[in-house]
C-alpha cells in the first residue's frame, strides 16, 4: 500500500504542489519527521506509477492529483505540454477539461438554489421564455425544469453537428445555438448529453444577468480560488500560449499537436483550468466542511445519486455521474476533446478524490487494459493510483442461474445502441446508422457478453447474481436488464459514464439489410441471366459473335456480370463465417480475413466502376446502337445495380453490424 493506511495519508497536510524536483539532497535532522517521510513516500510512489504508465502507453504528458479529506496529498505534472516545441508540462499550465466543465456549472446552479435565487422545480419555460425552450414531445404534460437539466433527464435530442466552430473564433452569445428538439418526456433517462448543460448556461445568464463566464467567475472560480479558470474564447495571447495542447497520431504513429475547436455550447465543455487549481477544486470537493459555493448541501447534492434509469445500475447526481473503479463506487465527471482526456473522481465513502489529465493518445500496438477492462489511459492512471490508496475492492459475484432472475430483468440477446441516439434531423442518419452499436450475446450458462468496440474496451462478460443484476465476472460494475413502456428490452450499464442501451428494432435493422440484399440480388440475377440469354438470342437469330451491344454497353454488362459473381462469393464467405461464429462465438480472423477482404474489395471496386461508367453513359447518351436505341435507360439500370451492390457491401460497416452480431 502507498502509505500503509488512510491514517498515514491524513498526515500530509502540508504537501507541496510544485513540479517534482528529483535531484537528491541530504535531509536535515529536523526534517526527519513522520509527515516528511510519508510525503516523500507518496511522491515517490506517484512518480513511479505515472512514469511507468507514460512509458507503457506513449502518451506525451499527464497531470495527476490526489486529495483526501480536503487536503491535497500529491499533485504533479509529467511529460510534455507541446511536442512541437518540446515544452515541459507544469502544474501552472491551463488544461482543456472538456466535460469537466459540467461540474462547476452545476456548482453555480446549485449555489443559486441555495441562495434562494432559483428553484430546481420551476418550469424552464417561465425562466427562459417559451421561445428558447423547445416544445414537449406529444403526450408529455410534465414541465421541463432545472432538475431535469442537471440530471440529464431533459429528453433533448442531443446532437454533435453544428456545435463547434473549427475556425476557433470567439464564442457567440449562447442563445444563438438553439436548443435541440425534445424527443422524450421530461424525467426520462438519464441520457447523458451536452444540450442540458447548454441550457444551464442560459439559466445562469438569465438569473445573474451576466454572461456565463462572468457568472462562473463570481459564483465558483473566485470563491474557490481557481484563478486560472477560463470558459470563453478567445483569451489573452499569453494564456493561450501557456495552455497545454492535445495531440493526435499521424499515419506513421508520430505525435502532432492539435487545438480544440471553439464549442458553441461552452457551458457543456470548454473550461480551462491549471493542474494546480484542479487539485484545489478536488480538495474542496473532498473537504468535511466544504468551502464557499460547495457549502449549504451543494457538495452533498453533487455526490448523492439523484436519477437512475434502473434502481440498481449507475445513474447521475445533480451535476455528476456514478460509476465504479476497482469495485469502489465513485462519483465522477469525465471530459474528452480532440487529443485531450480528463477524469475527476471522488470516492464519497472515504472522501478520496482523483484528478487525471492526459494530453494525447496511446502508442499504436501498445498492449494493456485496465483491471476494469477500459482501453483508456486516464482510467489506467486513476486505477493504479487508487489501488495504492484503497486497494482493489472487487469481489467475485455470487452467481445464480439466470432463470432465477425475474423475466423482465433478464438481458435479451441482440444488437443494441445507446438509447439517447438522435431521432430527428441529419444527426439521426449518423447516429442511428452506427456511431455506436453493441452486439449483446447470452451464453449457454446464462452469462452476458457485451461486445464493445475494441478501442473502447475488450468484450465484457457479466454473470447473473442473486441481487437481480449481472456483475462483471471479476467483480466491479453492474449490468441490469429491464423493459421500456412498450415491453422492448433495455440494458443499463457503465462505460466510464452511465449508459442505457436499447435493442435495435428488428424491422428497422432488417429493412435496411434486406433492401440492400434485395437490390443486389435482383441486379445480380438480371446480370447473370442476361449473360446466357443474350448468347442464346444471338445464336437463334444467327448473328455473328461480334454483333453484340456497342462498346460502352458491353463494358457495363461484363462489369455487372463480374460484380454479380463477386457479390455471390462475398456472401458465401460471410455465411460461412457466420456459421463458425454462431457455433462457438469465436472467429479465426487469420483464416477468414483474406477471403472476406478480397471479395469485399472486388465488390466495391466493380460497383464503383459500374457507377462511374454507367453514369457517364447515362448522362451523355453516347454509344447509340443502329436503329435509334439509346443507352441511357440501360446505363441507368447499371448505375442502380452498382449503387445496390455498394450499399450491401458498406451497410455492415455503416451499421457496425457484422454478420455475427
Amino acid at each position: 500500500m502507498l502509505l500503509g493506511s488512510i491514517a498515514a495519508l491524513l498526515a500530509l497536510a502540508t504537501v507541496s504542489l510544485a513540479q517534482p524536483d528529483l535531484m537528491p539532497r541530504a535531509l536535515e535532522p529536523e526534517e526527519l519527521d513522520a509527515a516528511t517521510v510519508a510525503r516523500a513516500a507518496a511522491r515517490f510512489e506517484l512518480d513511479t506509477i505515472v512514469y511507468q504508465v507514460l512509458t507503457e502507453t506513449g502518451v506525451p504528458g499527464a497531470v495527476v492529483a490526489v486529495a483526501l479529506g480536503g487536503e491535497v496529498l500529491a499533485a504533479e505534472a509529467y511529460g510534455t505540454a507541446d511536442v512541437a516545441s518540446g515544452r515541459a508540462l507544469t502544474l501552472d499550465d491551463p488544461l482543456w477539461l472538456a466535460s469537466i466543465t459540467k461540474t462547476p456549472v452545476a456548482i453555480a446552479v446549485l449555489d443559486l438554489v441555495a441562495q434562494g435565487r432559483l428553484e430546481l422545480g420551476a418550469p424552464l419555460d417561465g425562466l427562459l421564455g417559451a421561445g428558447l425552450v423547445p416544445p414537449a414531445p406529444p403526450g408529455d404534460a410534465r414541465a421541463l425544469t432545472t432538475w431535469h437539466l442537471l440530471t440529464h433527464t431533459s429528453g433533448f435530442d442531443d446532437r454533435l453537428l453544428n456545435t463547434m466552430d473549427p475556425q476557433r473564433g470567439p464564442n457567440p452569445p449562447l442563445e444563438q445555438l438553439a436548443l435541440p428538439a425534445r424527443v422524450e418526456p421530461a424525467g426520462a433517462g438519464p441520457r447523458y448529453g451536452n444540450a442540458g448543460h447548454h441550457a444551464l448556461g442560459l439559466v445562469l445568464e438569465t438569473v445573474t444577468g451576466e454572461d456565463v463566464e462572468t457568472a462562473l467567475q463570481t459564483l465558483v472560480f473566485e470563491p474557490l480560488g481557481l484563478h486560472s479558470a477560463r470558459l470563453l474564447r478567445p483569451t489573452d495571447e499569453a494564456y493561450a500560449n501557456a495552455t497545454a495542447r492535445g495531440h493526435e497520431r499521424d499515419v506513421r504513429g508520430a505525435l502532432r499537436p492539435v487545438d480544440p475547436p471553439t464549442l458553441l455550447d461552452p457551458a457543456a465543455g470548454q473550461l480551462r483550468l491549471s493542474g494546480r487549481d484542479a487539485a484545489a477544486l478536488l480538495a474542496a470537493l473532498t473537504a468535511e466542511s466544504p468551502p464557499g459555493p460547495l457549502a449549504n448541501d451543494v457538495r452533498t447534492a453533487l455526490l448523492t445519486p439523484a436519477a437512475r434509469a434502473h434502481p440498481l445500475a449507475a445513474g447521475t447526481t445533480l451535476g455528476m455521474t456514478e460509476s465504479w473503479l476497482l469495485g469502489h463506487e465513485v462519483v465522477l465527471q469525465a471530459g474528452d476533446l480532440p487529443g485531450l482526456h480528463t477524469l475527476l473522481a471522488v470516492v464519497p465513502s472515504v472522501g478520496l478524490g482523483l484528478f487525471v489529465h492526459v494530453n494525447g493518445p496511446e502508442r499504436e500496438g501498445s498492449e494493456w487494459e485496465t483491471a476494469d477492462g477500459m482501453r483508456d489511459v486516464r482510467w489506467l492512471l486513476a486505477e493504479r493510483v487508487l489501488a495504492q490508496f484503497l486497494g482493489d475492492a472487487r469481489t467475485p459475484p455470487s452467481v445464480v442461474d439466470a432463470a432465477q432472475l425475474p423475466l423482465e430483468a433478464r438481458v435479451v440477446a441482440g444488437s443494441y445502441r445507446p438509447s439517447f441516439a438522435p431521432r430527428v434531423g441529419p444527426e439521426a442518419l449518423l447516429t442511428l446508422t452506427g456511431l455506436a452499436q453493441f452486439p449483446v450475446a447470452v451464453l449457454g450458462d446464462g452469462s452476458v457478453v457485451v461486445r464493445t468496440p475494441p478501442e473502447v474496451s475488450p468484450h465484457r462478460r457479466y454473470l447473473p447474481t442473486a441481487a437481480g443484476v449481472y456483475v462483471r465476472d471479476g467483480g466491479g460494475d453492474v449490468l441490469a436488464g429491464s423493459r421500456d413502456a412498450r415491453g422492448e428490452p433495455l440494458v443499463h450499464g457503465t462505460l466510464g459514464l452511465p449508459i442505457t442501451l436499447e435493442r435495435v428494432p428488428l424491422l428497422e435493422r432488417m429493412a435496411v439489410v434486406f433492401a440492400c440484399l434485395g437490390l443486389a440480388a435482383a441486379g445480380a440475377l438480371v446480370a447473370l441471366v442476361s449473360w446466357p440469354f443474350g448468347s442464346l438470342q444471338r445464336w437463334r437469330s444467327r448473328q455473328p459473335r461480334g454483333s453484340g451491344p456497342a462498346g460502352p454497353l458491353m463494358v457495363l454488362r461484363w462489369t455487372a456480370r463480374l460484380l454479380a459473381v463477386a457479390t455471390v462469393a462475398w456472401f458465401a464467405v460471410l455465411l460461412r463465417a457466420m456459421a463458425e461464429v454462431q457455433r462457438d462465438l469465436t472467429l479465426d480472423l487469420a483464416a477468414w480475413w483474406p477471403w472476406a477482404a478480397g471479395t469485399l474489395v472486388a465488390v466495391v471496386l466493380l460497383a464503383l466502376l459500374l457507377i462511374v461508367v454507367g453514369g457517364v453513359v447515362a448522362v451523355s447518351g453516347a454509344g447509340n446502337r443502329p436503329g435509334g436505341l439509346r443507352l441511357r435507360p440501360r446505363a441507368a439500370f447499371h448505375v442502380l445495380l452498382g449503387l445496390a451492390a455498394l450499399a450491401i457491401a458498406l451497410q455492415a460497416w455503416v451499421w457496425r453490424l457484422p454478420p455475427w452480431s
